[in-house]
């Protein structure tokens, strides 16, 4: 069935100092099946995480549990090449192949001028981040909260010198 989705599984649990009841992944599941979907799509949601890092960490758990080899990710194009460069590092040792495509938001032009230099900043702290958790082993499950810890005091020291 080559074309054919099997399954769809939405990340993303509700990020730091976010205060909406409902989670990320929660929100898209709700849409999704507000859609007509092919016959035989199975719905997943991962709700746990609270970055990038820990959509992957958790979603490559849920596709080795479904037996899934081909990842078709899907995200707002700004943040792809950080989706990208996460999504790749986590599942290179998985034998899973990756693909990103991205949208826009109809009210996002101007919203992406202001918010590419924040995404670089993003990118390359996710990347340093996965670095070290790889140098010291960190298990898959650990690497949302692995990210958190490293990602706030990173924050934190650049707060004192600004």
């Amino acid at each position: 069935n080559a074309g054919v989705a099997h399954y769809a599984v939405f990340a993303g649990g509700n990020g730091h100092g976010d205060d909406i009841e409902a989670s990320e992944s929660e929100l898209m599941l709700d849409l999704a099946q507000r859609q007509v979907l092919p016959e035989g799509v199975e719905l997943r949601s991962e709700t746990s995480s609270t970055s990038t890092v820990g959509n992957w960490a958790n979603s490559v758990q849920i596709f080795a549990e479904l037996g899934v080899t081909q990842v078709l990710g899907v995200t707002d194009k700004l943040v792809i090449p950080r989706a990208a460069a996460i999504g790749h590092r986590i599942i290179e040792g998985y034998g899973l192949e990756l693909e990103l495509t991205g949208y826009v938001a109809s009210a996002q032009a101007e919203a992406w001028r202001v918010a590419r230099p924040r995404e670089a900043v993003s990118h390359l702290m996710a990347r340093r981040c996965l670095r070290a958790a790889q140098r010291q082993k960190v298990p898959l499950e650990d690497l949302d909260r692995f990210f958190f810890a490293r990602k706030s005091s990173a924050m934190h020291k650049l707060k004192r010198v600004l």
